[in-house]
């Protein structure tokens, strides 16, 4: 069975990016018809264990206060103000993100797209229809098929279509078919289970909510999300072989022995670990891009369905949101002429995109590996004092990424520059010693004058 409906416009995907943009369109006057894969989460919550906690920075929540439900969503999120490392010897050291005690913001997927989707509910400009599985769209007569409850097709000719159906994208895989784009995708070499951590079992340092808690060791790391009921949620990730890895632990003894070694304040916080961590299998991380991301005036991917990122920068979400506040300000500007609007969207979007895959696939030396190293802190307490004595000048990579709203493109040429910086500086002695006074300010100083702006 067949039946066609006509949309002015459609949104294909109801994860966060998809509800965020919806209302995003619904505010300015459009009508949308939002169509989603999985079934109504109010009717079959969505399964534990296979989803990495969100992290909202400065992006995303310029998204959101858009759609004025910023309020609404840090209700449901945990600041967090730095990172706290713990050594496998059970000493703890804060990090703090930034001097100025600047925040990125912890939540559960889960209550993240089911209070968007509220939202999208109660807007009269929007309709949602779950259990409809979205097929390679009809670029030449410019409509959609999708399959529906009871096997039933549905056939949508629409004006406009955007697809946030994430990083395995049915309707990126028409595109690319269509026109003969490009596509990259890349497996990488960390797998990662998800764990949950008892309010009763987290004293001590552990107890801390406003860190992001990492057990950082080369091969491995594992990292631990405060959630709002004060439980945590650690992510454990490892190569899927190896010496450290998920085929070396595939007996409660052998994982006993590993947490033992590496985080036995985990293990004595919650003995459950180590069933938890054999109840799934491991799940794969990937990043992925394409082009084009657009198809004349009629369709534009966002969010995962353009570019996935790995977890490790905690910026998929919030390039996800910036996608679409880009977009809408690419129409809005258009005046009219769709065509431009995306074509701009695209040019803007994709080598920013491009840029965070690379600069996420990065942070994680800097997370498992460099966080270990005495002189890795030395480094961040330079890079905190080039900030202070000079923020016009010197902002560290953290920094723009999480903190602003810098183009990611302008953000990695601004951190070569100053990597180099940080590289002369750290040759100097009084330096390594992490000597402070004038002397030291003065090296600063000297080298923060030399720095293109």
């Amino acid at each position: 069975m067949t039946r066609t409906v006509a949309a002015q416009t459609v949104v294909v995907g109801a994860g966060p990016v998809g509800s965020l943009l919806a209302l995003l369109l619904a505010r300015r006057g459009h009508q949308v018809i939002v169509y989603e894969s999985r079934p109504d989460p109010r009717r079959l919550p969505a399964p534990p264990g296979r989803s990495i906690n969100l992290t909202l920075a400065e992006r995303g929540w310029h998204a959101l206060r858009a759609v004025d439900a910023d309020a609404a969503v840090h209700e449901i999120c945990v600041p967090l103000y730095g990172r706290m490392i713990h050594s496998p010897y059970g000493a703890c050291a804060f990090q703090p993100y930034t001097s100025r005690h600047d925040a990125i913001y912890s939540a559960s997927r889960t209550e993240l797209t089911d209070l968007l989707l509220e939202m999208v509910r109660a807007h009269p400009a929007v309709r949602i229809h779950f259990d409809h599985r979205c097929l390679e769209p009809d670029f030449a007569g410019r409509r959609l098929h999708l399959l529906g409850p009871g096997g039933v097709t549905t056939t949508v000719a629409a004006r406009h279509v955007f697809a946030a159906d994430g990083a395995w994208s049915t309707v990126r895989r028409g595109l690319l078919r269509a026109h003969g784009g490009s596509f990259f995708q890349r497996l990488s070499p960390m797998l990662y289970r998800e764990l949950r951590v008892p309010r009763s079992g987290l004293t001590g340092d552990l107890a801390r909510r406003e860190a992001l808690h990492l057990w950082p060791r080369g091969q491995c790391m594992l990292v631990g999300f405060p959630n709002l009921d004060g439980s945590a949620t650690v992510s454990v990730f490892m190569p899927l072989t190896g010496e450290e890895s998920f085929a070396a632990l595939t007996t409660p003894p052998e994982l006993t022995r590993f947490l033992l070694s590496e985080c036995p304040d985990l293990l004595a916080a919650s003995p459950a670990l180590v069933e938890d961590f054999f109840a799934r299998p491991p799940s794969l991380l990937v990043s992925s891009s394409c082009r084009p991301w657009i198809h004349e005036d009629w369709l534009a991917l966002v969010g995962d369905a353009a570019h996935a990122l790995v977890p490790f920068l905690g910026q998929g979400l919030n390039a996800g949101f910036e996608d679409c506040t880009v977009l809408l300000e690419c129409i809005e500007e258009s005046g009219g002429d769709w065509h431009a609007a995306l074509r701009r969207y695209e040019q803007d979007r994709t080598a920013n995109c491009e840029t965070v895959i690379q600069l996420a696939e990065q942070h994680y030396d800097e997370l498992a590996v460099r966080a270990r190293d005495p002189l890795f802190r030395v480094r961040k307490w330079l890079e905190d004092r080039a900030y202070r004595l000079d923020p016009d000048r010197f902002v560290p990579l953290y920094t723009m990424v999480a903190f602003s709203r810098r183009p990611y493109t302008e953000v990695r040429c601004r951190q070569a520059r100053q990597e180099e910086m940080l590289d002369r500086l750290m040759k100097h002695p009084a330096i390594r010693a992490r000597e402070v006074g004038g002397h030291v300010d003065a090296l600063i100083r000297d080298e923060l004058a030399q720095l293109a702006g």
